[in-house]
Parts: C-alpha cells; structure tokens; sequence
C-alpha cells in the first residue's frame, strides 16, 4: 500500500525537472507545459473524494486494482506521446488513476489493522509519499538526462504493474457494509468543471487576453459552477463535501493555509527546474541534483514538524514554514541572468524549510474533527491541497508567460527591434533551442537575431522574478492566515464531538 501510494505522488515532483526537455523536443509552448502538471494535479483533486466512497462502497481492492490501471495506461499512453497534446491527456488519466490510489491504500491499511497497529503502517504510507515528492525531481532528472523524459513514465508504468501484481497477490478485499451507495454525481460535475474552466481561463488569458470574450466566458462560467456546486451539496443528502467541517476553526484555518503553502510551494518546483536548465544551462540531470537542498531540508524537516507542534502547538512550526519558504522565494527573485548557481542554493533550502509546517496543518485539521468524521474530512483536506497545486501552477504560471511576453517586446522594442506578441510567443522556446523558436528567429537579420536571444534571455529572468515574487507573497499571506486562524488547542471546535 505504501509503494502505490509513493507512484501516485512521484508524476507532479518527477515531470518539473523534464519541463525544459518537454519544451525543446515537443516546442510545446508554457501553457502546455502548464497542462502536464495541471492535468493530473486536477484530474486527482476533482476525483479524490469521488473514489474514497467508491472504494468504501464497492471494495476498496477493487477499486484500487482500477485506479492502478488507469496509472499505468495513463503512464504508457504519455510515454508514447508525440505531441504535448496527447502527453497532457496521458497525464490526466493517470492524475484519475492517483485519485482512486490514494484513498482505496489508505483504507485498505486502516481496514487490516486495529488502531493499536496502525501506527507504523499508516506511518510507512506517509513516509512514501514524502519519499516520492522530495526524491522526485532527483530520479526524474536522472532518467531524463540518461534515458529520455519517456523514461519518466515508463518507470511509472512499471512500477504500477509491480504494485499491481502485489495487490492481486496479497491483499483481501473489505468494503464498508454502512455505505450510502452511489456518489454525488452532481458535486462532482460541478467542481470538476468549475476547476477545469477556472484553469484553462487563468492559463491560456496570456495568449488570449485578459479582456477576451473566451477568457471572460470561462471566467464567468466557473464562477457560476462553483456557486451551483455550493447550492447542491448543502441540499444532497450525501455531499461530496461537507461544509459543517470547516465550522472547526483548525480544521477550516489548516485547509485554508495548507492550500495557500501548496500554492506557493509549486512555484518553486515548477519554476526551479526552468530556471536551472534554461538560464544556467544546467542538464536534466543536474538540475535534478542541483535541487537537493531544497529536497534534503524538506524531508528532513517533515517528521519534525509533528513534535514540535505536540510541544508548542500547531500554529508556531505552521508560521516558520510559511515563512522559510516566503524568504526563499523573494530571495530567489532579483537574481537576474547572470546569476550562477551559488547564489541559489540557499534560498532553495529556505524553501524546503516549508516542511516543518506540513505535519502541524495535517494534526490541527484531524484534532478539530471527531474519529468518526475523518475520512471524509481527510479527503475534503487533500482535495483541497491538490488544487492549491493546480491553482499555482494555473495562475504563476499565467503571470510567468504574461510578463515574459511584455518583456521580450519591450526589451526588443528598446533596442531596436520592432516584435509583435505573436513573434514574442514564438521566440519562446530559443533558451532549449525549440525548433519553432528557430525558425521564428530565421526571420531576423543575424545582427538583430544574435539581440533578440539576449532579450529572450532578459525577458525570461524578469517573468521569473515576477513568479517567484509572487510565490512569495502568497506564502506571507498564508503565514497571516495561519496567525488569524489556527489555535494552539482546538476543545470548542470539534463538530458535534463525541
């Protein structure tokens, strides 16, 4: 149980390192390298809870056995993509196959074992998870640099059928005999496409414009979508999401800050590896090594952050997280083109230093909902960690390419060089030698071509700032958030206790 859960954590920190490589041998485009973390971000978010009462409903085991499936084909199907298109869909499913893996291992250990035993398996699957996300970028580095980014996903695809086979071997199947059958199929289309339209206006609004009708219409829609979704689940009978938990002042406080750290913290892993490869020149490979301080600190500081807090609360080791990442970020802005890697080290450290707060937000949660109740409102608190990962990566993302574009024409305009935003979006991908982006340059007189890499290179060093910044700033408004919200003890805020 501890291995499937570790594959289903490993796509998200293992595909960042290949993001420059997908951008040169697919030329796909920011908001395309956007969607192969987005995809599977927010196909696992949207489903998670869905699959959780699938799995209690018509048995865990199985429903396991499928979410194992559809990872691996999701897995294959991404290995044999083509074209960024069919990579994004092949990374959706296998996000859907996470999102069923998730709750049915979990379950599965919780049903095998009395709560006196419970203790070191439960603790195993955490440590998996952690283990999968930390050393992620590492292997996903190593196999791209070695074997190719496919090597990524084949890995994934393999090691889903070892699970697979283990499942098949070894584990009984248990369902909950108590179980409201069927899901709330409304919630879930609702949210599903409130997520979905929020995402693909705050991604493609760079290229289309803030002000177009498209980006305006989705916006609009998700807006509606989630105000539906609201509606229904307080009037179903058996809602997707319970809203009487977040009347726990922890539990509503900890989801809260948990979504704005994953928020903030994807900034660093999805723009660190872009800034390692395309501004330093750094190889998959080593940018994978080259991140370890950030991924060293965080897994060490994990299991800490659960002590601290039984001594001195949730909300003090909560705050030093927050604030050890705000700092890395707003340290690793500003740093410009020419910065080399010594100058990065640190504030990548002080970024992993975001683990202490991880454990503390996870028991302020649980502390403030009763035993029978943490099920479901564990995996309303992981849902919602998951779209604050896709979220992140949707909205910096978007600001990332909207600068970048404004910069290239600006910086091109100053030297000389009329550009249009058309030609900025394609002279994109000259940082990783993309095709497209050369034969865009073909365009130019070679005087002005050998300019223009300077100003993509200028302009691609100012978006980071901008994301990197504004990392920053979220995480400081979690830290804020944190220090409004989240009691040391939390007696009166347990629903309806007993």
């Amino acid at each position: 149980m501890a291995a499937a859960a570790g594959i289903a954590q490993f796509p998200t920190a293992a595909i960042a390192v290949a993001l420059p490589t997908l951008h040169a041998e697919l030329d796909a485009s920011l908001g395309e390298l956007q969607w192969t973390i987005t995809a599977f971000t927010l196909a696992m978010s949207a489903f998670l809870i869905a699959f959780g009462r699938l799995a209690d409903t018509f048995g865990r085991r199985l429903i396991l056995i499928a979410g194992v499936g559809l990872f691996a084909s999701g897995s294959v199907l991404a290995a044999l993509a083509t074209s960024a298109t069919v990579l994004i869909a092949g990374t959706a499913i296998a996000g859907l196959g996470a999102a069923a893996i998730i709750p049915a291992s979990l379950s599965i250990i919780v049903n095998a074992y009395p709560p006196e035993r419970r203790g070191l398996p439960i603790g195993l699957w955490g440590a998996s998870t952690a283990l999968a996300q930390a050393f992620g970028p590492l292997a996903g580095g190593a196999l791209t640099g070695e074997l190719g980014w496919q090597a990524i996903f084949w890995a994934e695809a393999i090691a889903a059928a070892a699970v697979l086979v283990v499942i098949l071997s070894a584990t009984a199947e248990s369902r909950n005999p108590e179980a409201t059958p069927g899901i709330d199929g409304a919630g879930l289309g609702l949210a599903a496409g409130a997520l979905l339209t929020l995402s693909l206006a705050v991604i493609q609004a760079p290229t289309w414009g803030l002000g177009a009708p498209q980006t305006l219409v989705l916006l609009a829609a998700s807006l509606v979508l989630a105000a539906a979704f609201i509606a229904v689940e307080r009037r179903v009978p058996s809602p997707l999401v319970d809203f009487a938990f977040f009347r726990a002042r922890n539990y509503s406080g900890a989801t809260i800050v948990l979504f704005v750290l994953n928020f903030a913290f994807i900034v660093a892993l999805f723009f660190l590896p872009l800034h390692l490869q395309e501004l330093l020149g750094s190889s998959a490979t080593e940018s994978g090594v080259q991140l370890l301080p950030l991924m060293v600190v965080l897994i060490v500081l994990l299991p800490l952050g659960g002590p601290v807090a039984e001594r001195v609360g949730p909300l003090p080791p909560i705050a030093a997280g927050l604030g050890s990442l705000a700092l890395g970020l707003l340290l690793l802005a500003g740093k410009g083109p020419g910065a080399d890697y010594g100058a990065l080290w640190l504030p990548m450290a002080l970024c992993g230093g975001s683990g202490l707060a991880l454990t503390p937000m996870n028991v302020a949660a649980m502390n403030a909902i009763p035993t029978r109740e943490s099920g479901a409102a564990g995996g309303v608190f992981t849902t919602l960690s998951g779209v604050g990962i896709s979220l992140g990566v949707a909205i910096t993302g978007a600001v990332f390419n909207s600068v970048q574009l404004s910069s290239t024409e600006s910086i091109a305009s100053d030297r000389g060089i009329a550009i249009d935003a058309e030609q900025a979006q394609a002279l994109d991908g000259l940082l990783v030698d993309a095709p497209g982006a050369h034969s865009a340059l073909a365009a130019f007189g070679k005087t002005d071509q050998a300019t223009l890499e300077r100003v993509v290179r200028e302009a691609f060093a100012d978006a980071l700032d901008d994301a990197y910044r504004l990392g920053a700033l979220v995480a400081l408004a979690g830290l804020l958030l944190a220090a409004a919200l989240i009691r040391r003890r939390p007696p009166a805020d347990t629903i309806n206790a007993g």
